[in-house]
C-alpha cells in the first residue's frame, strides 16, 4: 500500500512554493534553497502569492446525487445513482480495459446501461488513449504493437496509428486519420480544439494540428526538445507532456518556454484553457492552477468522502467536454497502473470552479485495470463561452467534412433564430444558445458579465532585473501604458508582452535593489475599451544570479526559479533536472550525488553554439564535498556527449579542483587542456568560478582569485552541439562525484574580477541564512518493517520509500522525545531496487535521520506503509549514505 500518513499543511505548501516558482510568481521574497527565511516561511510566502484570497464558494453540482450506497461494490446498488446523472441528458464514458486479453476501448452510457467493448478487435495490438470529440460523436484512440507493459516512449520507426471511431459504431466511419502518433507519456494522445480538429504528438515527437475530415495538418511545435513531445492546450498557450509544467506555449513562434516541472503526474487542459489540472501526489488529490492569476486548489481529494470508503486512490482524471463531469480511476489503495485493480468513476463537478461538487458514481466493477477515462454529456456541444459586455461570439456548429450552411441559431437573448454565425451580446446574463439543422440540435451556454477594466495580478522581474513584466487577468493593450520607478531609476519602454495579457516593462539598467513599479494607462481589449487603475508593485531583483548577460543555463536548488533566457527562442524558460542512480536532493532542495548523478533536462539545441559565437565561457557552482582528496577526478559538472571527451569537465582531483576545457589549438601549441586550482574543503560550501576566453583562464574560490594561467589557449570550434549536462558525474554515470552540488550557472562571456566576487559573496550569503536542519545519530534495533515494494508495483514512478519502525535506545529518549521512531529508508532509486538494512538476532542499526517535516517534496513520492496506524510516532528520513 501506498499512503501518506495523516493531513498536514506540508503537500499545499510544497505544491505552492512549486506552482509559484513554476508561474514566476514569486518576486523580491525569500526562497527554499535561498534568502533569509526558513523553508516553511518560504513555503508559506509561495502559497500566499498563489492562493486564491476569498475562499471559493461551496461548488455547485451539475446534477444531485444520492450519497455513496452502503454496498458499493454491488451494480445494483448505483442503480439510482444511474437515473440520476441520466438526467444530465445523454451520455456516455469510456476508458481502456485488458479485460479481454488486449487493451481495447470500451463505453458505458451514463444511465447504467451495459459496457461494450468499442475499438473493434485488431490482432498483435493494443488500443490506448481514447478521447471524445466536443460533439460526442467520435472517440480517438492510439493503436500501440502489443503486448503494451510500459509508458516508454516507442522507436520513431514504430508504427502507432491514431485511430477516429464513431461512437454510435458506424464501422464506415471508421479510419486511420494519423498513420504514427505518440502519447505524451502516459495514456494521453491528443487534445480536441473543436469538434472537426485536434492536437496531437506525431512519432517524431512535434506537435501538430489536424483536421480530421479533410486531413489537412499544420506544425505548432516542429522543434521538439523533450523526450516525448507536448501537448499543447485547446486555446494554444500553455503546453505540457505527461510531467505536469503547464509551460508557455508562443503560437507565432511555434516554441515552447518550459516552466517547472511541478510534482505528479498525468496533467490536462480545461477545454477552455482556463485551467490545467493533474494528479498532485501519489494517489491524489486531483489539483487544478488557474493558467492566469495561477490560483491552485483541490478538485477532488484523495480519500474524498464522495467516494466508497477505502476505495480513495485516485488517478486518470479528465473533465467532460462542457465541464460538468469529472471521469477518474480509484482503486483500493493499489498504485500500479498497469496490474491494480482500477475502476471508473464519474463526479459531478461545478463548471465555474472545476471542484468536484457530488457523489462519484461507479461504473466498472470488473477486476482488474480500467483506466483513462472520459466522459460526455449531450447538451452543450457548442461550449461554454465567457466575455465582457459587449460580447462578439462566433460559432462553428458543424463537425463534418460537408457543407456547414443550413444551421439555424438561436442565441438565447431574444434576437430573432437566423443562420448568421456571429453574434454581438449586448447585455450581461447568462445565455443558452442552440444550433438545429436536420433534426439535430446542438447545445452551449454563453456567460456575458458587466466590462470593467484590466486588474493587475503580479509582477515579474525577468533577464536579470532588467525586464519586469505586470500580468493581468484578460488580454490588454499598451499603446497608452506608462511606467515609472518611484527610485527614479531610468524606464526605457514599455510594450504588450507575447502572452497578450502581461505588459513588458524595460529599464535603462537592471534594478540594483528594492524598488516600486508604477504601471498605469493600461486598457483591456473589448469592444469597448476599459483603462485600469495604476498598480504599484514592489519589486527587487534576485541577489543571485545577479546580472545575467550571457547566462544560458541556471539552477539554483530545486525549489528556486531555475529562469534564464533560452538560447534557442529567445524566450524566459526554465531548467529542469532529473536524479540518476542514487541521486537525490537534500532539505534545501540541493543535489546530493552520493551515488548517482543529475542530468539537466531538455537543454537549448544551441547550447554549445551560444558558447562558440561568444569565444567565452563562464561556470559558476556551489559544492560540498564528501572527501577531503579523490584519487582520480571527480566529475562535479560535466558537458559532453557519453562516450567522447566532454566539451568541458570540472572535478574535484585530490584536494583540488580541476577544469578540463576541449579547445581547437593544436597540438604542437602545447596548451594545456586541463588546469588544477583552489583547494576544497570537504563538508563546507565552496563557491568555484572559472571563467576563459581563449588564452586566459581565471579561477576563483569564495570570491577570490586562485588561478590566472594561459596554459589552455584555443576556441570553441571543436565543441558537439548535443551534448548532455551532467551534475555529479559524466554523462554516462562515469566518475562520480560524492558531496553535495548547487548553484550551478553557465555564462556565454567570461567574468571579471568584481563580479566573480559578487556572485560569491551573493550565494554564500543565501546558504548562511539557511535554518540548519537537525540530525540524528542513534543506532536503533528494528522493530516493524513494511512490505517493499518492487519497481512494477510502483510503474510508472522510478522512486519509492518504505516505512520502517525502530525500537530508540533508552538514552535518546528523552532526546526524541517517544520510544519508538519510524524511518523511511529509500527503496528504489532511478527504478533500481535499493538495498534497505535488514538486521539480524536484535542487531542494532546505525541511523542518520532527519524529521520528515523538512522535506514537504517527499509527500508526493511513493511511501509504502504496511505499518498499524501511529500517527503519535515520530516520522524520519534516512540520509545515512
Amino acid at each position: 500500500m501506498a499512503t501518506s500518513r495523516g493531513e498536514t499543511c506540508a503537500p499545499a505548501a510544497r505544491l505552492a512554493l512549486a506552482l509559484a516558482v513554476g508561474l514566476g510568481l514569486v518576486l523580491g521574497c525569500d526562497r527554499e534553497g535561498g534568502g533569509g527565511a526558513t523553508p516553511g516561511a518560504a513555503l508559506a510566502a509561495a502559497w500566499a502569492a498563489v492562493a486564491p484570497g476569498p475562499r471559493e464558494a461551496a461548488p455547485r453540482p451539475s446534477v444531485e446525487l444520492p450519497p455513496v450506497p452502503a454496498n458499493p461494490d454491488r451494480p445494483e446498488s448505483w442503480a439510482e445513482h444511474y437515473r440520476a446523472m441520466a438526467r444530465l441528458g445523454p451520455g456516455f464514458v469510456v476508458w481502456e480495459s485488458r479485460r479481454t486479453g488486449s487493451w481495447r476501448i470500451w463505453r458505458r452510457a451514463l444511465d447504467g446501461g451495459p459496457a461494450h467493448q468499442l475499438s473493434p478487435d485488431e490482432p498483435g495490438r493494443d488500443h490506448v488513449a481514447a478521447h471524445v470529440s466536443p460533439d460526442g460523436r467520435y472517440v480517438v484512440y492510439l493503436s500501440l504493437p502489443a503486448p503494451h507493459t510500459s509508458f516508454e516512449r516507442l522507436s520513431p520507426e514504430v508504427a502507432a496509428p491514431l485511430h477516429l471511431l464513431r461512437v454510435d459504431g458506424i464501422a464506415e466511419d471508421h479510419r486511420v486519420i494519423a498513420p504514427s502518433a505518440r502519447t505524451y507519456y502516459q495514456s494521453r494522445a491528443a487534445v480536441w480544439t473543436s469538434p472537426r480538429s485536434l492536437i496531437y504528438i506525431a512519432a517524431d515527437a512535434t506537435t501538430r494540428e489536424l483536421d480530421v475530415f479533410t486531413g489537412e495538418e499544420r506544425l505548432l511545435v516542429p522543434k521538439p526538445t523533450t523526450k516525448f513531445g507536448m501537448l499543447v492546450s485547446p486555446t494554444r498557450t500553455h503546453a505540457t507532456n505527461g510531467r505536469p509544467t503547464f509551460s508557455l506555449y508562443f503560437e507565432a513562434d511555434k516554441v515552447i518556454a518550459p516552466r517547472k516541472v511541478l510534482p505528479g503526474c498525468q496533467p490536462y487542459f480545461s477545454p477552455d484553457g482556463r485551467f490545467g489540472y493533474w494528479v498532485a501526489d501519489n494517489g491524489g488529490p486531483v489539483r487544478k492552477v488557474d493558467l492566469v492569476d495561477g490560483a491552485s486548489s483541490v478538485v477532488l481529494e484523495r480519500d474524498s468522502p464522495l467516494l466508497p470508503k477505502g476505495h480513495g486512490y485516485v488517478y486518470y482524471p479528465m473533465t467532460s467536454p462542457d465541464l460538468r463531469l469529472l471521469a477518474f480511476g480509484a482503486s483500493r489503495n493499489e498504485h500500479g497502473h498497469f496490474d491494480a485493480d482500477f475502476d471508473v468513476f464519474v463526479a459531478p463537478l461545478d463548471p465555474e470552479t472545476l471542484t468536484a461538487a457530488g457523489t462519484a458514481v461507479r461504473y466498472t466493477f470488473e477486476p482488474g485495470q480500467d483506466r483513462f477515462p472520459d466522459v460526455f454529456v449531450a447538451g452543450l456541444e457548442l461550449g461554454r463561452h465567457r466575455g465582457e459586455a459587449p460580447f462578439d461570439l462566433t460559432l462553428h456548429p458543424d463537425a463534418g467534412a460537408g457543407d456547414a450552411a443550413g444551421w439555424v441559431l438561436d442565441w438565447g437573448d431574444g434576437t430573432p433564430p437566423g443562420p448568421a454565425a456571429a453574434h454581438r451580446y449586448e447585455r450581461p446574463g447568462t445565455y443558452r444558445v442552440t444550433a438545429r439543422r436536420e433534426g439535430r440540435t446542438l447545445g452551449g451556454e454563453v456567460r456575458v458579465v458587466a466590462g470593467a477594466p484590466p486588474r493587475a495580478l503580479r509582477a515579474e522581474v525577468r533577464s536579470g532585473g532588467r525586464e519586469v513584466a505586470v500580468v493581468f487577468d484578460e488580454l490588454v493593450e499598451a499603446a497608452g501604458a506608462r511606467a515609472r520607478l518611484e527610485s527614479g531609476a531610468a524606464v526605457t519602454g514599455v510594450a504588450r508582452g507575447d502572452r497578450g495579457r502581461d505588459v513588458v516593462v524595460t529599464l535603462a539598467e537592471p534594478l540594483a535593489g528594492a524598488d516600486v513599479l508604477v504601471l498605469e494607462g493600461v486598457a483591456d481589449r473589448a469592444s469597448v475599451a476599459h483603462v485600469g487603475e495604476p498598480a504599484r508593485f514592489p519589486i527587487e531583483a534576485p541577489s543571485w544570479p545577479g546580472r545575467s548577460d550571457g547566462l544560458a543555463f541556471v539552477f539554483q536548488t530545486e525549489g528556486a526559479p531555475n529562469a534564464a533566457r533560452d538560447v534557442d527562442t529567445g524566450r524566459e524558460r526554465a531548467f529542469n533536472v532529473t536524479a540518476r542512480g542514487r541521486a537525490r536532493l537534500d532539505a534545501h532542495g540541493a543535489l546530493r550525488t552520493a551515488g548517482g548523478w543529475f542530468e539537466a533536462d531538455d537543454l537549448p539545441e544551441g547550447l554549445a553554439a551560444a558558447f562558440r559565437d561568444a569565444d567565452a565561457f563562464t561556470l559558476e557552482v556551489t559544492v560540498w564535498p564528501e572527501h577531503k582528496s579523490t584519487p582520480d577526478p571527480a566529475r562535479i559538472v560535466s558537458f559532453g556527449v557519453p562516450g567522447k571527451s566532454p566539451n568541458f569537465a570540472l572535478s574535484q582531483h585530490g584536494q583540488h579542483a580541476a577544469i578540463r576545457l576541449r579547445t581547437d589549438a593544436r597540438a604542437e601549441d602545447k596548451s594545456a587542456s586541463e588546469v588544477d586550482f583552489g583547494q576544497l574543503e570537504p563538508g563546507r560550501p565552496n563557491h568555484l568560478l572559472v571563467s576563459y576566453r581563449p588564452g586566459r583562464l581565471v579561477a576563483f574560490q569564495n570570491g577570490v582569485r586562485v588561478t590566472d594561467s594561459d596554459e589552455i589557449r584555443g576556441g570553441f570550434a571543436g565543441w558537439r552541439d548535443g551534448a548532455a549536462l551532467a551534475l555529479g558525474a559524466d554523462p554516462d554515470g562515469a566518475r562520480d562525484f560524492e558531496g553535495t552540488i548547487e548553484g550551478v550557472a553557465l555564462y556565454a562571456r567570461a567574468l571579471d574580477v568584481e563580479e566573480a566576487a559578487s556572485k560569491a559573496h551573493a550565494y554564500l550569503a543565501l546558504v548562511a541564512d539557511r535554518s540548519p536542519i537537525p540530525r540524528l545519530r542513534l543506532k536503533a534495533r528494528l522493530a516493524g518493517r513494511s512490505a517493499l515494494p518492487t519497481p512494477e508495483q510502483i510503474a510508472p514512478y522510478r522512486e519509492a520509500l518504505v516505512l520502517y519502525e525502530y525500537d530508540v535506545p533508552p538514552k535518546k529518549r528523552r532526546k526524541i522525545g517517544a520510544e519508538r521512531v519510524r524511518v523511511a529508508h529509500w527503496a528504489i532509486l532511478d527504478g533500481r531496487v535499493q538495498p534497505v538494512a535488514e538486521p539480524a538476532n536484535g542487531e542494532r542499526v546505525p541511523l542518520v535521520l532527519e524529521p520528515w517535516e523538512h522535506h514537504p517534496r517527499l509527500e508526493s513520492a511513493y511511501l509504502a506503509d504496511t505499518l498499524d496506524p501511529a500517527p503519535e510516532i515520530p516520522l524520519f528520513l534516512d540520509v545515512t549514505n
